[in-house]
């Protein structure tokens, strides 16, 4: 009875911690359910300093504090009854003991650690045994097993066979081996509570020392390389004074070992010196397969160190061998990609190890051996329908693949090489989130190296391509220069192909339309001849790009459209998704806007099976500016700010910086002109830099409308003249948008001089309107943001209730095909003098003399062949007949017209499809007088 007594009384004799417990809650949770459950052997195993011994301490003292919460009751009834339910009579009894086995050897040491920890004189064999079993239920706490387990195993054998109360928790670097056992593997700290382990122990370290910024930055970082192992983190927070976070992550690569340590001794003084305990309890084979472990870099499957480690110890005692580390939490295993992995300072450690061996260079260049051949198998199925497998193999190995290119960079460029040439094929693809030119430039030297001109030439071209997606759109042109010379000179037409379509791309983005597209079509007629379907496609593809840029809209279609069908029979998944990325956009400029979004379902899809989320934002902020283009607001507003999320996500500032430009036009239309002009500043900001001319062009000059409807004239002309100079470097076609503005704002302030000079203002006012009709006659409007300049032109100045009444006279006449019940016809005078749209007041047409003649033309088609479309040149013959000018420039001139008609009102009811142009055969039309009789 007064034993028992005792028992429920007792506190485990912990000495209080000088400093607060982070994390494991979810570790200690565990830990509880498996005692509760019953479970009579439980090792927890892990490298030293992980914090075992720390986490078995915290877990003793929640017993404690359930215990006092039991019997001293408290405020919260619930806590108390919590308690009692976890004390009630169950294996996981009341009595608890923790034993320390640092410096114990034997089983005869352990045995009489246990005694003294139970307060007992019989410290040995069956009286001991006894001692343990009349204790009733008791968990018995084994801190450093480690160090008797070699001779230990039957003394815990026969303590749980004969003492059926008894519970057995140990802290190891390996586990016990015994039946029942459940091992506990202790892996490193959640990062948040790494960061906050470490500025606990910094502050402690240097109370009246503070962290700038930017050693704050380092601080996630550098936790992440110290594996977030609480001795490592504890170590570096103690020398924070001397180096702060920043300046120890820049030197924990090559000093880990030197750094990580105090004065201290034992095993938790030093990094090295707890990893070299740790390595003592391996075995001469255990320590082997970890050396060559150490060459994987970002982990490796089973079957990769069968074939790099396999051959030197085994292949049918590797997995045992690899099985053993991992129990001992020495090597790491993923359970959902089945990859194997090391702690840093684990890898470290035993890299050290394998150099001692003097088979460091033997196994690295097995490593890379392996990686190379893997590598350049899977980077020949990018082009191909098992792309998405290719790029999660690459993504998976790509650090194996970077390691064994700087490896072997000095004494095997060949095998370099090919590592480099497999992994351009990743970096190219991931585009501008990641900083990969390092690598890209390695690769480049070890081709040269090897005098491998084809190798040479694509790692040129993926350099190039790199760069270009980061916008240093000389540097890659150099580049590509330089690469088509040597292809040229080395007689590969194959590889100054592929060349020619990136100087081709490139030329387009610097304003040379004409040299781009010759560089294409050299690549077509190349390709065509060596009959490299892929290479033709993308060459295809490219020149529809050029085409575009060009407002050579239907010319681009036909081309992208071409390259797509090479992609689809030819089962080149990543040129489809590129490709439909591209038709959206140049179908979205012909106004074919239902389409556009069609394609973007298609591309979307496609982005998403090959896991590029990249492209897929790209795609989404781009139908957004479509949408906008076309006065869908609502839409474009809502694809605009969840590809604007998307881009930040994903670190590129150009394209955040578009989607943030385009919400700023977006809020120009809607008249909230101080949020327009707050998010085209911030656009332009962000754009600084980057190579984003024609962008940063168009915004200033929105810019301009901005601040000229807010009366800031001269800064609305600051604004347009940097437009206009930034245009005439990338695109002399589009200055016109800056002659247009330049009258708007002319205009504008003109009318802000009405109260005080009205009749020099109505003069200027009339000046600017002819100046200003006159400019929209212009063939040369074809830049992407006309439509949008348009619609705010017409706003500012043409409203619709000033529009002329109609004409009286003229006899009406009813389409006769079916319409919507209720719907309001749409009314045409003679000769599409006027229109009125419903029981809108009627829209004057008499001064725009082809775009009263090319909706002459849409109504006779309607009424001849309801549905059926003209195309752009039937157009362009009845707005200007008789007239013979450049396709580009023709095509221009339709496109300014039937946004014109759309923005007086029409846009509802001028459609387009697959035929062309027409009215909506569903809307009804009234006739003042027969439009047919009409020349």
């Amino acid at each position: 009875m007064q034993e028992r007594t005792a028992t429920k009384t007792w506190r485990p004799p912990l000495a209080p911690d000088r400093s607060p417990f982070f994390g494991r809650t979810v570790e200690l949770a565990s830990l509880r359910s498996e005692l509760q459950s019953g479970t009579r052997l439980v090792s927890v195993v892990g490298p030293s300093g992980i914090g075992k011994s720390r986490l078995i301490r915290q877990l003793l003292r929640t017993y404690e504090a359930d215990a006092t919460a039991v019997e001293v009751g408290g405020a919260d009834p619930s806590r108390v009854e919590g308690a009692r339910e976890a004390h009630r009579p169950q294996k996981a009894g009341a009595t608890r003991r923790l034993v320390g086995l640092a410096g114990c050897r034997t089983s005869g040491d352990l045995e009489a650690a246990v005694g003294e920890a139970l307060g007992v004189a019989i410290r040995e064999g069956d009286r001991l045994i006894r001692a343990i079993a009349s204790r009733g239920p008791l968990l018995l706490v084994l801190d450093n097993f480690e160090d008797v387990a070699s001779d230990s195993g039957d003394v815990l054998h026969r303590w749980l066979d004969s003492c059926d109360g008894l519970q057995i928790l140990v802290t190891s670097l390996l586990p016990v081996r015994l039946e029942g056992e459940v091992r506990f593997e202790l892996g490193p700290l959640d990062q948040q509570d790494a960061i906050a382990l470490y500025l606990d122990r910094a502050h402690r370290a240097w109370a009246g020392g503070g962290l700038s910024d930017e050693d704050r930055g380092a601080i996630e970082p550098l936790v992440d390389r110290l594996d977030r192992s609480p001795l490592a983190i504890e170590l570096a927070a103690a020398r924070v004074r001397i180096l702060p976070p920043n300046a120890l992550l820049s030197r924990i690569e090559d000093e880990r070992f030197g750094l990580l340590q105090s004065e201290e001794s034992g095993r938790h003084g030093s990094l090295l010196r707890a990893l070299t305990l740790t390595w003592e309890y391996l075995s001469a084979s255990e320590r082997e397969v970890l050396a060559r472990c150490s060459a994987f870099v970002g982990g490796f499957t089973l079957e990769a160190a069968e074939e790099a480690i396999g051959p030197a110890v085994g292949s049918d005692n590797l997995l045992s061998l690899l099985d053993e580390l991992r129990q001992r939490a020495l090597l790491l295993l993923d359970p959902s990609t089945r990859r194997f992995s090391m702690y840093e300072s684990v890898r470290a450690f035993a890299a050290r190890e394998l150099e001692r061996t003097g088979l460091e260079q033997a196994v690295h260049e097995r490593h890379a051996l392996l990686y190379a051949e893997r590598g350049e198998e899977w980077a020949s199925r990018i082009d191909g329908p098992e792309v998405v497998e290719a790029i999660r193999w690459l993504s998976a190995e790509r650090k194996n693949l970077i390691a064994g290119l700087y490896r072997c960079l000095p004494t095997r460029p060949d095998l370099a090489a090919r590592l480099g040439l497999a992994l351009s094929r990743l970096l190219v693809f991931e585009g501008p989130l990641r900083a990969a030119l390092p690598e890209l430039d390695a690769t480049l030297r070890a081709c040269r190296a090897t005098g491998d001109l084809r190798g040479t030439c694509s790692a040129i071209r993926s350099q190039a391509l790199w760069l270009a997606r980061n916008g240093q759109i000389p540097e890659a042109l150099e580049a590509v220069e330089a690469g088509i010379e040597s292809a040229r000179a080395g007689g590969d037409d194959a590889s100054e192909a592929w060349l020619l379509i990136e100087r081709g791309g490139l030329r387009s983005q610097t304003g040379q339309i004409e040299g781009g597209r010759r560089d294409l079509e050299s690549a077509i007629e190349i390709a065509r001849r060596l009959e490299l379907r892929l290479l033709e496609g993308s060459a295809l593809q490219t020149l529809g790009v050029v085409d575009e840029r060009s407002s050579s809209l239907e010319r681009s279609v036909a081309h992208i459209e071409a390259a797509l069908a090479i992609a689809r029979k030819g089962g080149h998944f990543l040129l489809r998704g590129r490709t439909l990325y591209r038709l959206m956009i140049s179908v979205g400029r012909q106004e074919r806007y239902r389409e556009a979004r069609v394609i973007y379902e298609e591309a979307k899809d496609v982005f998403r099976q090959l896991e590029d989320a990249a492209f897929e934002a790209d795609a989404l902020a781009n139908l957004g500016g479509i949408e906008l283009g076309a006065g869908l607001l609502d839409d474009a507003e809502r694809h605009l700010l969840e590809a604007m999320v998307a881009e930040r996500r994903l670190g590129n500032r150009r394209m955040e910086a578009l989607c943030l430009g385009n919400l700023g036009i977006m809020a120009l239309e809607r008249r909230d002109l101080r949020q327009a002009e707050q998010k085209l500043l911030a656009s332009l900001v962000m754009l600084r830099g980057l190579d984003s001319g024609r962008i940063e062009a168009e915004f200033l000059a929105f810019l301009s409308i901005t601040e000229a409807r807010l009366a800031k004239f001269e800064a609305a002309r600051r604004s347009l003249a940097q437009s206009r100079e930034l245009f005439a470097d990338v695109d002399r076609g589009a200055l016109a948008l800056n002659g247009l503005l330049e009258i708007v704002i002319d205009l504008l302030e003109a009318r802000s001089l009405t109260s005080a000079q009205p009749a020099e203002a109505a003069l200027a006012e009339a000046s600017h309107r002819e100046r200003l009709q006159a400019h929209l006659e212009s063939p040369h409007l074809n830049t992407d943001a006309l439509g949008i300049a348009l619609r705010l032109v017409h706003a500012i100045t043409t409203p619709r209730a000033a529009s002329p009444a109609a004409p009286g006279g003229g006899t009406l006449t009813a389409d006769p095909r079916e319409s919507p019940p209720g719907a309001l016809p749409l009314v045409v005078a003679p000769d599409a003098a006027w229109f009125s749209d419903g029981d809108e007041p009627p829209v004057d047409l008499r001064s725009r003399g082809s775009c009263r003649r090319i909706l002459a033309a849409l109504v006779r088609a309607r009424l001849d062949s309801p549905g059926a479309g003209l195309s752009r040149h039937q157009l362009f013959e009845a707005g200007w007949e008789g007239e013979s000018i450049r396709p580009e420039a023709a095509a221009a001139r339709v496109y300014v017209a039937v946004r014109t008609l759309r923005m007086l009102g029409l846009e509802a009811v001028i459609l387009r499809d697959e035929t062309g142009y027409h009215l909506d055969p569903a809307r009804p039309l009234a006739l003042a007088g027969d439009l047919r009789e009409q020349t």
